[in-house]
């Protein structure tokens, strides 16, 4: 399977889910606690990498696009379900 194939499976869509669970449940360990900021900063860029992954995999036009879309879509759930756990909604 391609990188392009990967965009546009099922299973990558999955895959993007629980990966967005674990940096919810990764962050709002790092806010409740009394963490130096710099552990802080490194979960923020783990945070924009594990996010951003979709733009290094897309080759195509095509591609790009949907990674785009994909993106734009994880960081809304990432925010939601971030703020929700933060303030122990969930």
């Amino acid at each position: 399977m391609s990188a392009q194939d990967l965009l546009f499976s099922d299973e990558f869509s999955s895959y993007r889910e629980k990966e967005i669970e674990s940096c919810v449940d990764m962050m709002a360990g790092l806010f409740k606690t009394d963490m130096n900021p710099d552990f802080i900063k490194g979960g923020m860029k783990m945070l924009e990498n594990v996010l951003n992954l979709p733009a290094a995999l897309a080759g195509t036009n095509e591609a790009k696009q949907r990674a785009s879309d994909m993106i734009r879509r994880d960081f809304k759930r990432f925010e939601m379900r971030f703020i929700k756990k933060f303030l122990d909604f969930e």
